[in-house]
């Protein structure tokens, strides 16, 4: 099991992103959170298997609402993320 933290920028507030990354997560057995920022992005916790985090990661690219512009994608100590082991929230 692995962590990231990932922030996608672009039109991605108020058009169901967070939702939609829940539903899909949920499905791929990922746990974590998603919430908006206010610079207008959303940032998202992921934990779970790498191969089911890089499954959600093109679906976002791919079909997710709004417009994306940019994914960062970064590493999470995964003890901090122990935590969220067993659910998704939308923040």
């Amino acid at each position: 099991m692995i962590a990231k933290k990932i922030i996608i920028s672009g039109i991605v507030q108020k058009v169901g992103m967070r939702y939609f990354i829940m539903k899909n997560s949920r499905r791929l057995n990922i746990f974590g959170y998603a919430k908006n920022l206010p610079d207008k992005t959303v940032e998202c916790l992921l934990i779970g298997q790498e191969n089911d985090i890089q499954e959600l990661l093109n679906i976002i690219k791919t079909k997710s609402p709004g417009s994306i512009e940019n994914i960062i994608i970064q590493d999470y100590d995964i003890q901090q993320a122990q935590g969220w082991i067993g659910k998704f929230e939308i923040l």
